[in-house]
């Protein structure tokens, strides 16, 4: 059998039904229930367990078939990619069966069929020199707007979070910065009525660091309930901020002069994610927390600023929106304490 290529992870499977409980193979061909195949992306996954087997598919009414061997665990085939007869490309409403036998003692198999199912393709929605948003439609009932961090390759196609978005199906829209401009580049109100056209039930914003401040600064213009914002800056301005020294060679008058946030950017609950032993961030959400009446601190002692990847992980990203969403910061309770601990492992301590 040919190689199959990786899934892409942004793909998912639908699977359609089993057709064989754990059965016991014999050496000798044995013709399971027909399949129907069923979309453009086929695949069959067989669970074997005991010894090889071997597996014929062979088109109903058709002398055409594929064949493969194998081995114990769970294989994915995708039944355009068999070594075949020509003319066995299976296409829908094709009725295939299989042939298996045992290629050794007590092969037993489970076989499924499934259709590969892509996602909803992602859509530019805005772009310019300073800019790219992209909306990626989901099944949630909220929208996630997430803000990419300083630095992050702009390859056409990415944005924060993707990853977690794909997998959980969370309609989100992506600002991408081109430039470390702090999302206050003069298209920024362009994109956000690009972005309130796409927008769909309530709306939490999201990103870090330079991501954070953007996440916040737009957060009433977007019309957001919920905020989350990890490692966030309060200015990079040097008369506003003179404790933090790291962002003084992306300083620009043009754009940062007048960038401290006040409560007019953001009247939505906000979580304020921070280490509180990192003295530049802990200052930077003291003056978050006095400018917005409605920030709440949740501190986290030990990632230092990149305490993005010391969230990293589903489970966690789903608690703080639900607590964006619902307000309720007691319940990140367990989250502090799990991160905390993940830390202090990681410290040898």
């Amino acid at each position: 059998m040919k190689s199959n290529a990786p899934i892409n992870p942004a793909w998912r499977l639908s699977g359609l039904r089993s057709y064989t409980s754990p059965m016991k193979l014999s050496p000798h061909w044995y013709d399971l229930p027909t399949l129907t195949v069923r979309g453009r992306n086929p695949h069959l996954e067989c669970r074997l367990s005991g010894s090889r087997a071997g597996l014929q598919l062979i088109r109903r009414g058709r002398e055409s078939f594929a064949w493969t061997n194998i081995a114990p665990g769970r294989r994915l085939i995708d039944l355009r990619w068999l070594h075949a007869e020509p003319g066995f490309q299976p296409r829908a409403g094709d009725g295939v069966y299989i042939r298996a036998k045992a290629l050794g003692e007590d092969a037993r198999l489970r076989t499924h069929e499934y259709r590969l199912v892509s996602p909803p393709l992602d859509e530019i929605i805005f772009e310019d020199e300073d800019l790219q948003v992209i909306y990626h439609p989901g099944n949630s009932n909220y929208t996630l707007i997430t803000f990419s961090p300083m630095d992050m390759p702009v390859l056409g196609h990415n944005y924060w979070c993707q990853t977690l978005v794909v997998k959980e199906s969370i309609s989100t829209i992506g600002f991408v910065a081109k430039r470390a401009h702090w999302y206050l580049a003069d298209s920024m109100r362009a994109a956000i009525d690009a972005a309130k056209r796409t927008r769909r039930g309530q709306v939490i914003t999201y990103g870090s660091s330079m991501g954070a401040y953007g996440a916040l600064k737009w957060a009433e213009r977007l019309g957001a309930t919920g905020v989350v914002a990890i490692a966030p800056q309060y200015s990079i301005d040097p008369n506003l901020a003179p404790f933090d020294h790291r962002y003084t060679d992306r300083f620009d008058p043009r754009w940062h002069s007048n960038m401290a946030l006040d409560a007019a950017d953001c009247a939505s609950r906000a979580l304020i994610i921070y280490d509180p032993t990192d003295a530049p961030d802990a200052a930077h959400a003291d003056l978050i927390c006095q400018k917005l009446p409605n920030a709440r601190r949740v501190p986290i002692k030990g990632p230092g600023h990149r305490m993005a990847y010391a969230l990293a992980g589903t489970r966690t990203a789903k608690q703080l929106f639900t607590a964006a969403r619902t307000g309720d910061v007691r319940s990140l309770g367990s989250l502090v304490d799990r991160c905390t601990g993940d830390v202090a492992k990681s410290n040898g301590n």
